[in-house]
């Protein structure tokens, strides 16, 4: 694992290379969507913008450091303040442009996907976002300048004299799989129904994250009730939402297509 590449931290050199390529993806597809790729870059803009600033705001928040709210390139970002954020955003640059949301939002999630997939190896190449102790032939050992080490260092769990953290499960690249895999479903899949792609984006992030957290180490995710961390409680209360959303769009599609049953003569 490298910190740092190139002289440029890996973390936001991944954020960067993630986001470049969910653009480029979002221009390309675009047209299909009946967007122009002009306009649909100018949207993946403001959704990056207001994705890290709710995702680090929701960081600083749960961590009591709200002083360094603008210091996000070594990391600290949290998905669900992200994706608040970029859904606010979302729907902002559809009444502006009178642009459906679910339109919008089939548009982006393979995007999403992608881009994700791609900024979690800078999450594993920085040593943040770590997993506990693993004895599987995969676990990956973090050197001394990594996010890892340091952490385990300070919180009294590793000797600063040891070489690098004994094996972890490497959840970054869990996740970093799930993502591409949730991207290539996407992409082949193509769901027809407004609004599916998205719903079905977030669903599977939604289960992909809960599952991810069971294998989790560092103790920075915080816990809330019932032993739940704060991502295993975003993911519950997404797929809440999503079960709401899909009931009301596809389940009354489905009740409204049903054709009548007409009483038989006695």
């Amino acid at each position: 694992m490298q910190p740092a590449l190139f002289g440029i931290p890996s973390y936001g050199l991944f954020f960067a290379l993630g986001f470049t390529c969910g653009v480029g993806w979002v221009a390309h597809t675009a047209p299909r969507h009946a967007v122009e790729p002009g306009r649909a870059r100018s949207l993946c803009f403001w959704i990056a913008l207001a994705s890290l600033l709710g995702a680090r705001l929701c960081y600083v928040l749960i961590h009591h450091e709200i002083g360094r709210l603008l210091v996000f390139w070594h990391g600290g970002l949290v998905f669900y303040g992200g994706l608040a954020g970029g859904l606010i955003a979302l729907a902002g640059f559809g009444r502006f442009y009178q642009l459906p949301l679910a339109l919008l939002g089939d548009l982006i999630a393979p995007a999403l996907a992608l881009g994700h997939s791609i900024g979690r190896v800078g999450c594993w190449l920085a040593g943040c976002c770590f997993g506990r102790p693993c004895k599987l032939p995969w676990g990956s050992h973090f050197p001394p300048s990594s996010i890892a080490f340091q952490v385990l260092v300070a919180e009294g769990r590793l000797s600063l004299a040891a070489g690098s953290t004994p094996a972890l499960h490497p959840t970054q690249l869990y996740e970093a799989i799930g993502e591409l895999t949730l991207f290539a479903l996407l992409t082949r899949l193509q769901p027809k129904r407004p609004g599916a792609s998205i719903l079905l984006y977030l669903g599977g992030y939604a289960l992909l994250r809960a599952m991810v957290e069971l294998f989790r180490g560092d103790a920075a995710r915080k816990f809330m009730g019932a032993g739940l961390s704060t991502s295993q409680l975003g993911s519950l209360v997404v797929a809440l939402v999503l079960l709401v959303a899909w009931c009301r769009n596809f389940g009354a599609v489905s009740l409204r297509s049903r054709p009548k049953i007409l009483p038989r003569d006695g």
